[in-house]
């Protein structure tokens, strides 16, 4: 062979350290999607919770509502009558009661 067919050489790169780069950045991009993952089930369990909370809310406020619709009734009378009416189920003697069988 002559000079001019012999092949010539490309310098060879360290093949370790970009393996262990690669390696590096599998294993981080690894972590970052599994906390991804926590982060987003952590937020669906706060969103559940958090609407538990807005509807006992929505209930407390209409108990409230309740208490300062009684407590302002001028009469004593008015409340006595419709605490009958609506808790033990009380009616005049020539009244008719219509129940909804449907609880809505």
């Amino acid at each position: 062979m002559s000079k001019s067919q012999t092949p010539t050489r490309t310098p060879k790169r360290p093949a370790g350290k970009f393996r262990v780069l690669r390696l590096g950045v599998l294993v981080m991009a690894g972590y970052l999607v599994f906390q991804l993952a926590q982060i987003q089930v952590s937020i669906y369990k706060q969103q559940r919770a958090l609407e538990e909370l807005t509807a006992q809310c929505l209930d407390q406020q209409a108990e409230n509502d309740n208490v300062e619709r009684y407590l302002s009734m001028e009469d004593d009378t008015q409340l006595v009558e419709q605490i009958a009416r609506e808790k033990l189920g009380f009616a005049y003697p020539d009244e008719v009661v219509f129940i909804d069988a449907a609880g809505s």
